[in-house]
C-alpha cells in the first residue's frame, strides 16, 4: 500500500509541509483520477492510502526442522469486508513430472492489521517439493510459488 499525501487544487505545498514532510514520498497536489476513489474529501487535505499489488511472501527453500511462514499481501481487499485465503499444499514430484500431485494440507491465512497482510501460522513441512496456492473464498486459485523443503543435518562437530 502506497501512502501519500493529498493537498487540494489551488491550496499552496508549503501550507503543509509540516504535516507531510519526513510522512511520505509522494504529494498530489489537485485531484487525478487516478486517486479520486481513495480520497475522502477533495475540500480538506489528507494522507491516502492507494493499493499498488497482490503478492505472496515464501521462502524458495527451507530445512525440515524449521518453521516457517507465508504471507499474502492483497492491497486491493476491502479493509471493511475482508476476504478468506487459504493456502494449499500440493505434493511435487520432480523426478517424475508426470506424477499426480496430492493435496497434503490446507492453511487458513488471517488477516495481520500491522502489517497488512493475510499469514498463515508457523508450520514446517517434510523433506519434498511442494506447489504453495494461495485460494480465495470461491476457489480460484490466485497466486502460487515453489517450494523445496531438505533434511536439516544440524550442525557438525
Amino acid at each position: 500500500m502506497r501512502k501519500i499525501f493529498y493537498i487540494p487544487e489551488g491550496h499552496s505545498m508549503d501550507d503543509y509541509k509540516d504535516q507531510w514532510e519526513g510522512q511520505v514520498a509522494e504529494v498530489h497536489s489537485g485531484l487525478s483520477p487516478n486517486i479520486e476513489k481513495y480520497i475522502e474529501d477533495p475540500e480538506i487535505a489528507q494522507f491516502a492510502h492507494i493499493p499498488e499489488f497482490k503478492h505472496m511472501y515464501a521462502p524458495r527453500s527451507q530445512p525440515n526442522s524449521v518453521y516457517f511462514q507465508i504471507a499474502y499481501v492483497d492491497d486491493f481487499a476491502d479493509r471493511d469486508n475482508l476476504p478468506q485465503y487459504m493456502l494449499e499444499v500440493w505434493s511435487k514430484n520432480l523426478d517424475r513430472p508426470s506424477d499426480e500431485q496430492t493435496k497434503i494440507d490446507t492453511w487458513i491465512m488471517q488477516y495481520d492489521k500491522g502489517p497488512c497482510l493475510f499469514t498463515t501460522e508457523h508450520k514446517k513441512l517434510d523433506v519434498g517439493w511442494y506447489d504453495l496456492i494461495v485460494v480465495s473464498e470461491e476457489g480460484e486459485e490466485v497466486d502460487s510459488h515453489e517450494i523445496s523443503i531438505y533434511e536439516d543435518y544440524g550442525e557438525e562437530e
